[in-house]
């Protein structure tokens, strides 16, 4: 596994119990800075990014 995906799979794992508990905004496992997410109303995918690190994922 490239380390892309593995720093992909922390983040979603991290934005996903975010989901669960109710909150758009979390600590990125990668940089411990302010991450965020959004879900589409189009479509119900999910974006999310972090402002201090940079990284973003989007579905």
């Amino acid at each position: 596994m490239t380390e892309s995906a593995k720093k992909a799979i922390q983040f979603w794992k991290a934005q996903d119990k975010a989901e669960k508990e109710g909150k758009n905004e979390f600590v990125c496992p990668l940089c411990d800075g302010k991450a965020w997410w959004s879900k589409s109303k189009y479509n119900g995918h999910i974006h999310c990014g972090c402002d201090s690190c940079g990284f973003l994922f989007m579905q």
